[in-house]
């Protein structure tokens, strides 16, 4: 009965982890249709038998880029005047910002992703970096979000936690506190620390407790990210943006702990 319970719950991993790699791929695709429709090319992706297909149509004419005037001849100089220095040509456009990133930089990127905006139209002109840049970053910061040390089933009981400051109230259109759980009451690691997730996330608008909830759901349910989003009264961008917050690392342990912790909090929203 154990080895059934386990098969069944390694095909729903890997079935979760085929729909991340579905829904990458079409961002991806996504990324590149924009620069595609200002050469004249529209590209769209349909199902096909089980596959993706792309479709490439040519819509208009490739912008033409501008032809710069001739310089004019220059005219014959009188001797003994001197002959004028040319004109120094305009440099070329900023360049994007290269470098290390601060940290400042990294909280930022964090922070504009949760909220769902695009990399390439939003958060890269914000930083003033280019969008491949600001890609590679945002995959690693979450890479090593997803390889942090992960508690066992079993956790190891907590000393005593010394006695906080109170933080600092969070920017959120939510008061992130009013909804937080008692840690030492939740049973499991897992629990705990999809609670500390939603306390460090909080909810910045349009997110709600009810909101993330329904999101959740529809989307273990085997729910299209588009469908769960009008579910929601969210864009489709956010709700990916918010999905990839709540739930950097996508297991069924992991997603059964943050259901639970969602619906406690909605019944604590609801008191």
């Amino acid at each position: 009965m154990m080895g059934m319970l386990e098969d069944l719950i390694a095909m729903r991993e890997a079935d979760l982890r085929l729909a991340e790699a579905w829904m990458d791929l079409v961002n991806a695709l996504s990324d590149h249709a924009e620069a595609l429709e200002k050469d004249g090319v529209r590209l769209e992706v349909k199902p096909w038998k089980g596959k993706l297909a792309l479709d490439l149509r040519l819509v208009g004419p490739p912008k033409a880029l501008p032809v710069p005037a001739p310089a004019p001849e220059p005219g014959p100089v009188p001797d003994g005047d001197p002959v004028p220095a040319p004109a120094p040509e305009p440099g070329p456009s900023a360049a994007p910002k290269t470098g290390d990133w601060t940290e400042d930089e990294d909280r930022e990127l964090l922070a504009l992703d949760a909220q769902g905006h695009p990399v390439k139209a939003v958060i890269a002109p914000r930083l003033g970096r280019s969008w491949q840049a600001v890609g590679l970053r945002l995959k690693k910061l979450k890479e090593e979000r997803a390889e942090a040390p992960a508690p066992d089933t079993d956790p190891v009981p907590e000393p005593t936690p010394e006695p906080e400051p109170a933080p600092a109230p969070a920017p959120c259109s939510v008061a992130t506190g009013r909804y937080a759980l008692n840690l030492d009451a939740l049973p499991t690691a897992r629990e705990k620390a999809a609670e500390r997730r939603l306390r460090a996330i909080g909810y910045p608008s349009p997110f709600t407790p009810s909101s993330d909830l329904k999101l959740v759901e529809a989307l273990g349910a085997g729910s299209s990210m588009d469908a769960a989003a009008r579910s929601t009264g969210l864009s489709p961008a956010q709700a990916r943006g918010r999905w990839k917050a709540l739930l950097p690392e996508v297991t069924l342990e992991n997603q059964t702990a943050l259901l639970k912790i969602l619906k406690l909090r909605v019944e604590l929203a609801e008191e």
